[in-house]
């Protein structure tokens, strides 16, 4: 039982973490764009979607911690709990897919 249950865990998961990793650090960044937008009214919500996109390719190439402003200058922010979370939630919606595709085969 506990052969099958590790087999079950970590076969599937031994290709499925390096590239929910990288899911999730595009989409932790621009989760980290929404959350971080300082100077964005409710009014535009293309304002909303336009920083937070830059903010999560930002957060790719400069490792998670992207400028506080989208010229490039001033303190870096950090966007590492925004991509763990996102991490986090995408292997958990992964193991309950898994799960329940599971429980209807049998």
């Amino acid at each position: 039982m506990r052969k099958q249950l590790t087999t079950w865990f970590y076969g599937p998961l031994k290709s499925f973490l390096p590239v929910s990793f990288v899911v999730s650090y595009l989409s932790g960044g621009f989760v980290a764009g929404i959350f971080m937008c300082s100077n964005c009214s409710l009014d535009e919500p293309l304002g909303y979607l336009l920083i937070s996109l830059i903010i999560g390719i930002l957060s790719i190439f400069t490792g998670g911690f992207p400028p506080a402003n989208e010229g490039g200058v001033g303190p870096a922010l950090n966007s590492w709990p925004y991509i763990a979370g996102c991490w986090a939630c995408i292997i958990l919606v992964r193991l309950v897919i898994k799960k329940r595709s599971k429980e209807f085969e049998n």
